[in-house]
Formats: C-alpha cells, sequence, structure tokens
C-alpha cells in the first residue's frame, strides 16, 4: 500500500496514542460508575456452564459454542474472583484491544492518522463498551477478535503462531458468530495460498468449494440448536428478537420444512418454498440490523445513529474501495458480511447489539475513507491555489 506523506499524519505519531489513552479511560471510567457489574438475561447461562466446567465435566449442546466465555468465567470465579473481576478483565481486555487495533490499523496504511480514526472510532461508540460491564460474551469477542487480527499481522516466529492459535481457537468459541469470523479467516488463508502458491483457477476453486463444504458442513453442526427458533420465529414473521412483528404476519400458507431433515436442509426448504416472504423478512431484517435505529428507540437516539453511523458507512465504502486487495481486506470483509447474512436470515436483537461485534472492522474502512478524502480535499485545493497564483 503506498505510504502517505508526512502532512498526511496530522502530527498525531507522538501525541495520538496519548490522546486515544485519556479518552479510553474517561470512557471506561464512567461506564463502570455508571453500570458496575450487571447480570443479565443470558448471564445466568454462562454462569452455569462456568459451574459445569469448574466440576469437571465438558459443555454439550448449545453451551459448546459459548465454551470459550464459560471456561474465562470459570477459570476467573474459580481463583476466588467475582463478577466485578470479571467485569475489570473484560475492561482490560477492551484496553489491549484498542492498542492492537491501532497497532494494525498503522502498519497496514503507515499513516498515524488512520490508526489514530479508527481507535477513536472504536472509543466513542458507547454502545461498544456499556458491555464490557456485562456478564455477557460481546465484551471480549469484540477485544480477542480486533487481538486476533493484529496477532495475524504480526506473528513471524513458530511461537508467536502459535500464540496466534491459540487466542484465535478461544475467540471462535466465545459465541456462535465465530463461525462468521472463522469464514473471514478461511479468506485470509486462501489469499495467502494462492499468492503465495500462485494457483491456476481450476486449483483455486477447488479449494474454495472444498472450504464452503467445510463451512456447511460446521453451520450443519451449528444450526442443530437454533432451527427450531427459527423456523418458529419465521413462522410468527418475527423481525426482532423477541417478538417484535413490526405489524408483519406470516402468509397462511406458509410452508414449514420437516423437523427429521437435517438442520441446514430445513432452512434450505424454507427458503424455497417460502422464497417472497423469506426475502421480504430478510431484506427487512438487513435494514434494521445495518441501519440500527429502531421504531422503538427515542426521536435523540434513532437521530444520533443516522447523524453518526450513515457518514461511518459512507467512509467506508469509500475506504473499501480504496483499500487495495490484501488478506486483511478479505478477512474483513467476509466477516463483515457473513455476520450481515446471519443476522439478517435469523432475527435482530431488540438493542442493536449484534451490529457492534464488526464496528471496529467497519471503522478501519472508514479511517482509511476519511484520511483519503481529506487527502483529496488538500490536494484540490493545492492545484486551485498554485493555479491562482
Amino acid at each position: 500500500m503506498t505510504v502517505l506523506k508526512p502532512y498526511q499524519t496530522f502530527s498525531l505519531a507522538t501525541l495520538g496514542p496519548w490522546i486515544l489513552f485519556a479518552v479510553w479511560l474517561v470512557v471506561q471510567s464512567f461506564v463502570l460508575w455508571h453500570y458496575g457489574a450487571v447480570e443479565a438475561v443470558d448471564s445466568a447461562f454462562y454462569l452455569s456452564n462456568a459451574q459445569v466446567l469448574s466440576q469437571g465435566h465438558l459443555l454439550t449442546d448449545r453451551g459448546l459454542w459459548y465454551c470459550s466465555y464459560s471456561l474465562f468465567l470459570a477459570f476467573v470465579l474459580g481463583l476466588g474472583g467475582t463478577l466485578t473481576t470479571v467485569v475489570l478483565l473484560q475492561f482490560l481486555f477492551s484496553g489491549i484491544a484498542a492498542f492492537a487495533l491501532y497497532k494494525v490499523v498503522y502498519k497496514l496504511f503507515q499513516n498515524y492518522s488512520m490508526a489514530f480514526l479508527a481507535v477513536l472510532q472504536y472509543l466513542l461508540w458507547f454502545k461498544i463498551h456499556q458491555w464490557n460491564s456485562y456478564i455477557y460474551t460481546e465484551s471480549l469477542f469484540i477485544s480477542f477478535s480486533i487481538i486476533s487480527f493484529a496477532l495475524l499481522g504480526f506473528s513471524k516466529q513458530p511461537l508467536q503462531y502459535i500464540l496466534t492459535a491459540v487466542v484465535i481457537g478461544f475467540t471462535l468459541f466465545l459465541r456462535p458468530t465465530g463461525i462468521c469470523f472463522f469464514i473471514g479467516l478461511c479468506g485470509y488463508l486462501i489469499f495467502i495460498l494462492s499468492d503465495k502458491l500462485k494457483f491456476s483457477f481450476t486449483h483455486l476453486w477447488i479449494i474454495v468449494i472444498s472450504t464452503s463444504v467445510l463451512v456447511l458442513i460446521l453451520v450443519n453442526i451449528l444450526l442443530e440448536e437454533y432451527i427450531y427458533y427459527f423456523i418458529d420465529s419465521y413462522s410468527k414473521a418475527e423481525l426482532i428478537y423477541p417478538n417484535i412483528t413490526l405489524g408483519f404476519t406470516a402468509p397462511e400458507q406458509m410452508y414449514k420444512p420437516s423437523p427429521t431433515h437435517a438442520p441446514l436442509i430445513q432452512l434450505i426448504e424454507f427458503m424455497l418454498y417460502n422464497p417472497l416472504y423469506f426475502l421480504k423478512l430478510f431484506c427487512i431484517k438487513c435494514l434494521l440490523f445495518l441501519g440500527n435505529a429502531k421504531p422503538y428507540f427515542s426521536w435523540t437516539h434513532n437521530v444520533i445513529i443516522a447523524a453518526v453511523l450513515y457518514p461511518i458507512y459512507a467512509f467506508a465504502v469509500y475506504g473499501f474501495k480504496k483499500m487495495p486487495w490484501t488478506k486483511e481486506k478479505v478477512l474483513m470483509l467476509c466477516f463483515i458480511v457473513m455476520q450481515t447474512l446471519t443476522v439478517s436470515m435469523t432475527s435482530e436483537n431488540w438493542d442493536g447489539r449484534f451490529l457492534i461485534l464488526i464496528l471496529p472492522f467497519v471503522f478501519i474502512y472508514a479511517a482509511l475513507g476519511m484520511v483519503t478524502a481529506w487527502n483529496n480535499y488538500q490536494l484540490k485545493n493545492n492545484d486551485s491555489f498554485s493555479r491562482q497564483k
């Protein structure tokens, strides 16, 4: 990637990290003061799984897909820690993630402004950090997905690769969303292999198809625990969990697949036999997910979302177009797309928290878009000034 000129760094090489640290400290202090340690609806599930692990038993069924978080809880609580200790560690990992994000963005673009802006967006998106106070998987997943992404870029030695593999493995089993990150990793590795080994078109497609089959097998296994709820949500025209339909209703003659079929087959059957209904729900859920605004949020809340998030999206699209195709670009794109598809095919959550899982990577694209747009603006002004002289 082209290294941007010194005047494009906004003199943030020295002051930038300190400014970001101050912002991080203020945000985390406010979150901790305002929320403390919060147990919500799903917390009991994670704590129960942690107790199972602490008793020497293995997790099965749905708990398997959250085993990393349950293991984290079991470890902390087993050493005599409290839920406050858990929350404080989540704050700590959030700080490490911010540091990792700064380092990896600078490594990618060799520009302090982009690193500063990417982390600043991450720190100022308050909804990301409020989950640091919750006994929920969101906080650690966001932190460790960023840390994993950074480790991939910095690992050069065997021990570093081992550490990276361990961290990635931990990340993948923090929550079912890990499968979306796994698909991003597959894209990352395929890009590396195709670039280094110079595969023929046929060989590349064989690898892509083989990887797709593996992913579909994993999806089928994952769906075993969720397919009943997915079909049930479609039968109720649920757009937002729990049971929020926004006035939509399911068709009277809606086809329901046989529960004896494989989970993935059931999902495919439902899509094929109810194409218009499925497509309608899919598009609305996608808009609710990416738009983040909700009918039951206050007008002020929705206006702030529109005024801040939508320009970030515009800059992210611009940055995506300007970023050359690299393994990092492929990973981020695959993760963002797969998370969007997953929510659009299932249900958006009432609080919009599924979006925050991908926002750090959107912020990377947006930071590139912002700095590129600013550079172009400066260059046009300089050219105009030169012509006037």
